[in-house]
């Protein structure tokens, strides 16, 4: 296998402001960067069936988020649900009506199986999405970075991308506050579909369903490796390990001791892995 280069952040932004230089690249500060979160609305109204949190909640989280002026987080959307549901849809129309244009310089996705396909190049991966995120948000802090497949991510490349969610603000001349991230994954797929079935069954129309409905019962099953596998789409013995590392979920006894719900296990787990600021569940 090619060894793979490394690029440092300062080598890679100094590439980025070359190549825009040289072609007359969109620029962070003209008008391809102004939202037009009204057109993203009317445009999912008419273009976005059967998926009522995610319109609700997107409007008002893009709003918030980009008339705070003094907004010190990033924000981060996480879109669960099956294949099929809408989520590279939703996430590719938030970045087109963000940035005013498709295929804007300043979106960036990455697909964990096709962009970090080898188990042993983490390191690397690591060090080059690190130099990656942050050579972009010199550019421009406005950036968009989309993730596909998160449940198929490394765990510690996962941690990696986390930490930038965390930053507040400006560190070391770099404002991390002002871009967004969009997670896609299709991890707890099963509940979401087994409850949107059991509430169709009740008599609840598609739009008549609840948030609150669908992410109650998405936080409190049982307490099970299997269960808590579906809900991750990750193999029972990757769960076991994670647990037991985490030294959160031993046997019955244990399990009982300390009060351990479904809902702690998988905050315990999202810490662990991932954190997001919003999540929507697309069923």
């Amino acid at each position: 296998m090619a060894h793979t280069q490394l690029f440092s952040a300062n080598e890679i932004t100094q590439a980025i402001e070359y190549s825009r230089w040289l072609i007359g690249m969109e620029n962070c500060h003209n008008g391809w960067t102004k939202a037009n979160i009204t057109g993203l609305n009317e445009f999912m109204s008419s273009n976005l069936f059967g998926q009522p949190f995610v319109h609700s909640i997107v409007i008002r989280s893009l709003h918030n988020h980009l008339l705070d002026l003094t907004s010190q987080k990033p924000l981060v959307l996480s879109f669960h649900g099956p294949t099929g549901t809408g989520k590279n849809f939703v996430a590719k129309n938030i970045a087109k009506y963000v940035m005013g244009k498709n295929k804007s310089r300043f979106v960036h996705t990455f697909i964990s199986t096709l962009h970090f396909p080898s188990q042993n190049l983490i390191e690397e991966y690591k060090s080059q999405l690190a130099a990656w995120i942050t050579g972009n948000l010199t550019i421009c802090p406005y950036s968009i970075f989309i993730f596909d497949e998160i449940e198929r991510m490394p765990p510690t490349l996962l941690d990696s991308v986390t930490g930038f969610m965390d930053y507040s603000g400006v560190v070391n001349n770099v404002d991390y506050g002002k871009a967004i991230y969009l997670l896609l994954s299709n991890s707890g797929s099963g509940f979401i579909i087994n409850r949107t079935v059991e509430l169709f069954i009740q008599g609840y129309s598609r739009n008549s369903i609840k948030f609150s409905q669908i992410e109650n019962f998405k936080n409190n099953p049982d307490v099970t490796q299997e269960n808590l596998a579906q809900r991750f789409n990750m193999p029972i013995g990757v769960i076991n390990s994670t647990l037991k590392k985490m030294q959160l979920y031993g046997s019955r006894r244990h399990k009982q001791k300390k009060n351990i719900t479904f809902k702690s296990c998988t905050d315990k787990i999202y810490d662990h892995g991932f954190r997001t600021n919003v999540s929507v569940i697309t069923p």
